[in-house]
């Protein structure tokens, strides 16, 4: 979810690098990522940042 430039995960704010906000719109949009399209740094970035939140069972990978 977001709202103008503030991205909310599992209800609390989520602190995203402006690099990253296209990919977080996207994602926020369809539930779904597809990293394929992804420069390699930018997915390293996005990866890191994202990897707690999957751990916590926030996010789910997909086929």
């Amino acid at each position: 979810l977001f709202w103008q430039d503030t991205f909310y995960l599992n209800g609390e704010t989520l602190a995203v690098p402006s690099t990253l906000k296209t990919c977080m719109k996207m994602l926020a949009d369809t539930r779904q990522l597809d990293c394929t399209q992804l420069e390699e740094a930018l997915l390293a970035n996005l990866a890191d940042m994202l990897y707690p939140h999957y751990l916590a069972g926030y996010l789910a990978l997909g086929d």
